[in-house]
């Protein structure tokens, strides 16, 4: 009876190993198959070393740099040039308007920088170009940051504040990231501040740096990984959270790569209808409203204006992936949601809002957006353009 035993319990093992050992064989002629015809993103897409802190709180890009973009799959070697005062280069601003005329300041995040797009191909220079043509001399400033939030949009805004007059606009560009991240900790005392006394006084257009010294990064050191990746090709997938390791398998495979965004989809279908809601800090969107009206008292109080633009993710404006994050309509009151919630707080803090729902809504999927990085691409940023050349141009004067 007991050899019976020992010998079932072998058999067993021998049996579990031998299908183990076929899923990794299958597993890999699969993953080699699909190397073939799948092209894998890169994980590093973005230089490291490149957005310094500035002493007056908030992060900046380093002055006077050039890097390229690249994730292979969505954008390969776009350019990007950074100023002197650490804004991104604007295409067809001319030196007669910059020097006499008003000015457009951006600030916001990836979306509003450009992420995956060129110099010339950011919503901003298309912005400024479409303005240009319309006998507007007005200059375009794009003071977009990837990565951050409204509180450092706050923070941001004492580098140009003191610049600030008649006839200037401030476009404050809120995301989805922006309006669902709490900031109930940041203090309502809290002042922009100079680094230098003197700073800007009397100089147009002078937006010195302060950038904390030694300096200080926005993106970690070199990893382990990023080493082990750049000496072998190979991306070593996060395991520090469930979230992390589906969005690093989605890059460190190519199984990964086609399976992950389906199967993210096929959850946001499946997940319950108060998911999206549970997880939504207290007070989120009230809190960044909060500081966007201190932003245009500011603003207000050097005599220029504030343009608050919502801009939504392609969750709400694409047809495909508003149809599995919504449960096919059914979690969100409006399609528009973003929008939905920002309207009464504009209404209660008396603040110029405007939507780009409608120039983003779309019934072809990724019509707006890179397939995979999910940021704008070169049509959504003409979309955006074209939709803020008409909102403003009843604010700037022709001459």
């Amino acid at each position: 009876m007991k050899a019976d035993v020992q010998i079932s319990m072998r058999s067993a093992i021998r049996n579990f190993a031998l299908v183990f050992i076929s899923l990794v064989v299958g597993m890999t002629i699969l993953e080699i198959v699909l190397r073939l015809f799948v092209p894998l993103p890169s994980p590093y897409d973005f230089p490291i070393r490149t957005i310094a802190f500035d002493e007056r709180g908030f992060w900046v890009f380093e002055p006077d740099r050039k890097f390229t973009m690249d994730n292979r799959v969505d954008f390969r070697g776009v350019p990007v040039t950074i100023g002197p005062d650490g804004t991104r280069l604007v295409s067809c601003r001319d030196a007669a308007s910059a020097a006499s005329g008003p000015r457009i300041f951006i600030l916001g995040d990836s979306q509003s920088f450009g992420h995956g797009l060129s110099d010339s191909d950011s919503w901003a220079s298309r912005l400024q170009c479409l303005l240009r043509q319309a006998g507007r001399a007005v200059s375009v400033h794009n003071l977009g940051i990837p990565g951050i939030n409204t509180d450092q949009y706050f923070m941001r805004l004492s580098q140009i504040e003191r610049d600030l007059g008649a006839g200037d606009i401030v476009a404050i560009v809120l995301t989805w990231n922006d309006l669902v991240t709490g900031q109930g900790w940041f203090p309502d005392d809290i002042e922009t501040r100079r680094c230098r006394d003197g700073e800007g006084d009397g100089v147009r257009g002078s937006w010195p740096l302060c950038l904390q010294q030694p300096l200080q990064y926005l993106n970690k050191e070199e990893t382990w990984r990023l080493r082990f990746y750049r000496r072998t090709g190979l991306l070593i997938p996060s395991f520090n959270s469930l979230k992390n390791f589906a969005d690093s398998a989605a890059i460190a495979t190519a199984i990964g790569h086609v399976a992950m965004p389906r199967l993210k989809l096929l959850w946001y279908r499946l997940r319950g209808g108060r998911a999206f809601f549970d997880k939504l800090p207290a007070g989120a969107f009230e809190d960044n409203f909060r500081i966007v009206a201190r932003m245009r008292d500011r603003v207000a109080a050097r005599g220029a204006g504030t343009l608050v633009v919502v801009l939504p993710n392609r969750i709400f404006s694409d047809d495909f992936y508003y149809a599995a994050y919504s449960k096919a309509g059914s979690v969100f009151p409006a399609r528009d949601y973003p929008f939905f919630r920002a309207k009464p707080l504009c209404r209660q803090h008396r603040l110029d809002c405007f939507s780009l729902f409608d120039a983003l809504k779309t019934d072809r999927r990724d019509r707006y957006s890179f397939a995979f990085d999910g940021h704008l691409n070169p049509a959504g940023a003409r979309a955006v353009a074209e939709a803020l050349a008409n909102r403003l141009k009843p604010l700037i004067p022709a001459p």
